[in-house]
């Protein structure tokens, strides 16, 4: 899904103290890195042409989205041709990084297209134990762990470290750079008391389980899926090539305070006796059997769907930690999910459900007979269903990570004391060293966090290249 953000999400980065990364200067990241190949007809939506990442758009013009899109536009919110940062509130479809029904990843887009350069080397297979740091406090170069050796590769001028959200702050800590007091417990000598590993933000979801058994969306031929696999395996075209109805995307304001969103809203849909979308979606999310099992027969005479209220601006936040000084092992993962003092991420995730039933109730969805359904929870199979106590703890048992991790080794002005790196990327107190991933994000952006990611190493490179130029 290539979700940009909205203006608010960067400006207000900018305003956090992030000289060079409010909105008009990621804009220009983002069109930078962009190849779009498929827009909407009589869009004028400026995307890049000249980049590394393909993105594309596919018409989902189907009898449930319209549905969706149309009922939408009875509670107020507007069909869009595409996203507007300048105006997020409504419903739109999404444009993807997808190719010829492929995945079109950032290996692919990018090291895909300059494997040849003479001065990159990729090296597979290895694992980065700690970066190596002088008695001057300067990044020298990494150690790496190949097979059972050890080795250490020596940097010429800096060492960026570009692990993502869960992995950077394990290797700094292993580096001796993060919270004195935990790296003291695990008797790692200290080299920079920093608030690495803090600052944990992800997008939380839940998903609503619907059933719909009006005729127009019951009736369907069971052959449709073979037929679907037919097609894709033979000419890379057809439903399998897509994200399926996924890429509608709507943006809403519960509270109605705002010109930009608090809660990103996405369906997925199951035809009846569905074998393919509903399994490998109750794998991803690992629910318990009687839950899984309680989807399954909700799907099994009819048509069902997931209407996800995804929680975008969280309160809470939750940290990483090294589980042992073993680089092996895998870091402690506290995702701190609805944790905040005043239970807002709690309250909103809940009118989150309302907006769904509200969605449910509008003429399109009337005439597909969309419903919700009661689960027992196991958590709390006393409550009575629909009240606010019961979608609490709906929210509590199946709310579920949407792997945006971001914030671990925060961007921040010298004047920000839970900052990790300063707003040129550039790891505070150690020289040389640097970090470029999703977790130098101050606050987690309004949307998938992928296009970002991307746009933030491409401003990396170009401040790399103005440090050493």
């Amino acid at each position: 899904m290539y979700i940009r953000g909205n203006k608010g999400d960067y400006d207000e980065w900018a305003d956090l103290g992030n000289v060079g990364w409010d909105y008009e200067s990621i804009l220009q990241l983002y069109l930078e890195n962009e190849h779009v190949i498929s827009q909407p007809n009589n869009s004028n939506a400026e995307y890049g042409k000249d980049g590394f990442q393909i993105i594309s758009w596919y018409d989902n013009n189907n009898l449930v989205s319209r549905a969706i899109t149309d009922g939408a536009s009875e509670l107020g919110y507007p069909t869009l041709l595409t996203e507007n940062p300048l105006s997020p509130l409504g419903y739109f479809q999404a444009l993807v990084t997808i190719n010829n029904g492929v995945r079109a990843n950032a290996a692919r887009g990018f090291l895909g297209q300059v494997k040849n350069r003479t001065n990159l080397f990729v090296a597979t297979n290895v694992t980065v134990t700690k970066v190596l740091i002088d008695q001057d406090l300067k990044a020298t170069g990494v150690q790496i762990k190949v097979g059972d050796d050890l080795l250490e590769i020596n940097a010429s001028k800096e060492v960026i470290v570009s692990a993502g959200s869960i992995n950077t702050p394990q290797i700094l800590m292993l580096s001796g750079v993060g919270p004195l007091s935990h790296l003291n417990d695990l008797g790692i000598k200290v080299l920079q008391d920093l608030p690495v590993g803090q600052n944990l933000q992800d997008h939380l979801y839940i998903p609503v389980p619907v059933q719909m058994n009006g005729s127009a969306v019951t009736n369907q031929p069971r052959s449709a899926a073979i037929d679907n696999l037919y097609q894709y395996f033979s000419y890379r075209t057809g439903p399998v090539g897509t994200l399926g109805m996924s890429n509608l995307q709507g943006f809403i304001n519960t509270k109605n305070n705002s010109i930009y969103p608090n809660m990103q809203v996405v369906e997925s849909f199951n035809p009846p006796g569905d074998q393919n979308g509903l399994p490998a979606f109750l794998r991803v999310t690992g629910y318990s059997p009687e839950i899984a099992q309680q989807y399954v027969e909700i799907n099994r005479l009819n048509a069902s769907a997931s209407f996800y209220s995804i929680l975008l601006k969280p309160e809470s936040r939750g940290s990483i930690l090294l589980n042992s000084t073993n680089p092996l092992d895998k870091p402690l993962i506290y995702s701190g999910y609805l944790t905040d003092e005043n239970d807002y991420d709690l309250e909103t995730l809940l009118e989150g459900v309302r907006y769904t039933q509200r969605l449910l109730q509008t003429n399109p969805l009337r005439k597909l007979n969309a419903t919700t359904v009661p689960l027992i929870l196991p958590n709390c199979p006393e409550l009575e269903f629909d009240t606010d106590d019961y979608w609490k703890c709906f929210i509590r048992t199946l709310g579920s990570t949407l792997y945006h991790p971001v914030g671990t080794s925060k961007m921040g002005p010298d004047s920000d004391p839970t900052s990790v790196v300063d707003p040129r990327l550039r790891v505070r107190g150690i020289s040389n060293l640097r970090v470029a991933d999703a977790s130098i994000m101050p606050r987690i952006i309004s949307g998938n966090t992928n296009a970002i990611s991307l746009a933030i190493g491409l401003n990396a490179g170009k401040l790399i290249n103005e440090d050493w130029s």
